[in-house]
C-alpha cells in the first residue's frame, strides 16, 4: 500500500484498513530515485492516515541523504526508506563497505 499527499480520502481509508507494520508514503511525486532536495507537505496525509488508524507513515521515493532523513522525521514520518540510494551503491566494487557507511550515516541522522 502506497499513499501520497494527493491520494483520495476513500483510498486513504482502504489503505489504513489493509496496511500493517507501516504505511509507505511517497516523499515526492514521480518515480523513485535519488534526489538532491525534498519538498515535504505531508501534514494532511499523515493526519488522515492517523484518523483512520493506519500504521505509522514511512517516507520513501527520493530519500537519499541524511538531510532528507532529518526533513522526513521533522515532517512527522516515523521512518524512511532509501532503496534507490542503496541499489546505486551495490553496483560499486566495494559495495559492502559503501552500503555499511551509507546506512550508518542515514541512521545517525535519526538521532536527535
Amino acid at each position: 500500500m502506497i499513499a501520497a499527499p494527493n491520494t483520495p480520502a476513500r483510498v486513504i481509508q482502504r489503505i489504513a484498513a489493509l496496511s500493517s507494520g507501516y504505511t509507505y508514503c511517497v516523499a515526492r511525486a514521480g518515480v523513485t530515485g535519488t534526489r538532491q532536495a525534498l519538498a515535504l507537505d505531508h501534514d494532511a496525509l499523515f493526519a488522515a492516515l492517523a484518523e483512520h488508524g493506519a500504521p505509522p507513515p514511512v517516507l520513501g521515493f527520493g530519500i537519499s541523504t541524511p538531510d532528507h532523513v532529518r526533513q522526513a522525521l521533522a515532517a512527522g514520518a516515523a521512518g524512511v526508506i532509501s532503496g534507490s540510494a542503496i541499489v546505486q551503491l551495490v553496483t560499486k566494487p566495494d559495495a559492502p563497505e559503501r552500503v555499511r557507511e551509507f546506512v550508518a550515516t542515514m541512521k545517525a541522522a535519526t538521532l536527535r
